[in-house]
């Protein structure tokens, strides 16, 4: 989305191109920063009404991008916090649930309670929103199990 700004900045030819690549790449890599967003210019040789839309999309671009950024950093730690847990495990008996229910926190509760030097992962567990999923994960944490997460289904 940046490239006819950078392209209209730098001119054309080859070299011209190259920049206007790289600056593109480098304008997105900062939108998902939030450290420049004054990127367009009503000087630029762009249709005015071809301009009033294409700037209200690229800001609403930028404004959506740390958000993406936040929330891919967030899952990020979540995934390091339970990976460093699964390997801290190392010499343990682990058992490994490829679900995380009512039955398996029953049985990883059990597990725990008499063998407590036992380590417990919940493997392949759906990541979402729902309330339901979020109290199985609230007890799979009370029991310091590593949750690893996948993509919820689209």
């Amino acid at each position: 989305m940046f490239f006819p700004i950078q392209l209209d900045k730098y001119g054309e030819g080859g070299a011209a191109v190259l920049k206007s690549i790289l600056m593109s790449i480098n304008r997105a890599m900062r939108s998902f920063a939030l450290t420049d967003i004054d990127f367009i210019n009503p000087t630029h040789s762009i249709n005015p009404s071809a301009y009033n839309f294409y700037s209200l999309f690229l800001m609403v671009i930028c404004f959506v991008c740390p958000f993406l950024s936040l929330g891919y950093i967030l899952s990020l730690f979540s995934k390091v916090r339970a990976s460093t847990k699964l390997a801290l495990s190392y010499g343990k008996d682990i058992y490994v649930f490829s679900q995380l229910n009512e039955e398996s926190i029953t049985f990883a509760s059990d597990i725990s309670q008499n063998h407590p030097k036992a380590g417990i992962i919940f493997c392949d567990v759906i990541d979402s929103s729902g309330g339901e999923s979020n109290s199985f994960s609230d007890r799979a944490e009370q029991l310091n199990a590593p949750v690893l997460t996948s993509r919820s289904p689209r």
